[in-house]
C-alpha cells in the first residue's frame, strides 16, 4: 500500500496535464500512487495520460458531474489512508509530498496539513504564500 494516493480530476486540461502529472513523478518521496479521474472530458486530455507509463498512474472515466465528484470517486479507488489532492493544470515543487510526510510524522494526530503555494497568473509577478509550523 503507498504512503499517498493522490487523486487529479481531470476536465479538458490538454494544455497542462501533463505537466502536472510530471511534476508529481518527479517527487523526492516516491511511495504514491496517482488517480486520475476523468470527469467527461471532450478534449485530448485522457489520451495524454493515457500515453504516461509508470506503473504509479491509475485512470478512471466517469461521466461529467463536477471536481467533487471526481475527487470522491478518487478517494474511493484509493488504496492509500492519506489523500493529497493535485488539480489538473497545477505543478508541485520536486519535494511537496516530503514536507507532507514530515508534517505528519511531526503532527501525527493533525486531520489536514497543507503546504505554502505560489499563484503565478498570465502576465504578473508570482503571490505567494507559506504555511506557519506552530507548536503547541
Amino acid at each position: 500500500m503507498p504512503f499517498f494516493s493522490i487523486i487529479i480530476p481531470l476536465y479538458n486540461k490538454e494544455k497542462f496535464i501533463e505537466n502536472t502529472i510530471q511534476s508529481a513523478l518527479e517527487q523526492s518521496f516516491e511511495d504514491f500512487e496517482i488517480i486520475v479521474v476523468n470527469d467527461g472530458s471532450t478534449d485530448k486530455s485522457l489520451e495524454l495520460v493515457n500515453k504516461l507509463c509508470d506503473k504509479r498512474i491509475k485512470t478512471y472515466s466517469i461521466s461529467n458531474a463536477g471536481v467533487s465528484k471526481a475527487r470522491n470517486f478518487g478517494i474511493q479507488k484509493a488504496t492509500s489512508k492519506f489523500i493529497v489532492f493535485l488539480d489538473a493544470d497545477d505543478l508541485w515543487k520536486n519535494n511537496h509530498l516530503q514536507e507532507l510526510y514530515k508534517l505528519r510524522k511531526v503532527y501525527p494526530h493533525c486531520g489536514l496539513y497543507a503546504m505554502g503555494y505560489t499563484k503565478k497568473f498570465d502576465n504578473a509577478e508570482p503571490i505567494h504564500a507559506h504555511y506557519l509550523d506552530r507548536k503547541s
